[in-house]
């Protein structure tokens, strides 16, 4: 549970920190579930994984309605839509990133952070993200959903996502590997629903 890491689930003060010190310290201890107990987690920049090799681990919310991580309005470190940056970024370089799950939360990128993507997600052979909204705060932002930050993302699975706002819903490219998306909702895209480079 990351209250026992300093993370506050009232949103009054930054919890970026405690969340990556329960995300980092998984790597060492195994694939493990780190649970957000329902309220609102500031963040400041990104949560991200060790990378390659690595099981897990996953992030589970209380409720896609109850839990929400909202990056801080005007963060710095996302104001480039060239170079964007995920509020959540699970894995990079080869397929060895395993058993990586989000499910029922809310992540909101806050308002004006034009270089920001709510999810750039990537999990292999086990892995998926289910009952999870992404959201902007002013309808700006690179991607709701990023499958295409990084190669080799998949084979997982997405399920009950509902995308509002962003320039685009789902981003996806490459050819190796694959993802299967069903019961996915977009609203108030800029540019695309589903913008496919590959």
């Amino acid at each position: 549970m990351v209250k026992s890491y300093g993370a506050d689930p009232s949103g009054a003060k930054d919890s970026t920190a405690a969340l990556q010190a329960a995300i980092s310290e998984s790597k060492a201890k195994g694939n493990r579930i780190i649970w957000l107990v329902k309220g609102t987690y500031l963040v400041s920049a990104m949560l991200k994984w060790a990378g390659p090799p690595q099981m897990g681990p996953s992030l589970l919310g209380d409720s896609r309605e109850g839990t929400i991580i909202r990056l801080a309005d005007r963060s710095p470190g996302f104001q480039d839509p060239d170079a964007a940056q995920g509020v959540v970024r699970t894995g990079w370089g080869s397929a060895d990133n395993f058993c990586i799950d989000i499910r029922d939360l809310t992540i909101d990128t806050g308002s004006g952070n034009p270089g920001a993507s709510g999810i750039q997600y990537m999990s292999n052979n086990q892995g998926s993200i289910r009952r999870v909204t992404v959201r902007s705060g002013d309808g700006a932002g690179v991607a709701g959903l990023d499958l295409a930050y990084t190669d080799m993302i998949g084979p997982c699975y997405l399920a009950d996502i509902s995308v509002e706002g962003f320039n685009v819903g789902v981003r996806t490219s490459s050819t190796v590997n694959s993802n299967v998306i069903e019961r996915l909702s977009l609203k108030h895209q800029r540019v695309a629903g589903i913008r496919n480079n590959g």
